[in-house]
């Protein structure tokens, strides 16, 4: 939906980024499915490229907010990991 603000990715863990329901953690993208964000396992991860895939419905002057958004749940989601 174009002018829609971006989610909080970061407060979206847990939850499907997109609808329906998504193929098991650790099985690849299978070629003839549904086009969306590949599925990593981690839902922060998944969440986060849930949003990136989101861009191409948003107006342009959005994108920075998701993007930026992504990049801080992706680096909060780093430093956790170590």
């Amino acid at each position: 939906m174009r002018g829609e603000d971006p989610v909080d990715v970061a407060g979206s863990a847990g939850a499907p980024a997109t609808g329906g329901t998504p193929p098991e953690p650790g099985r690849p993208h299978e070629p003839g499915a549904v086009d969306g964000p590949p599925v990593t396992g981690d839902a922060a991860v998944d969440a986060a490229l849930g949003e990136l895939a989101r861009l191409a419905d948003l107006d342009l002057d959005r994108h920075p907010a998701v993007v930026d958004a992504v990049q801080a749940a992706l680096a909060d989601r780093l430093a956790e990991s170590d």
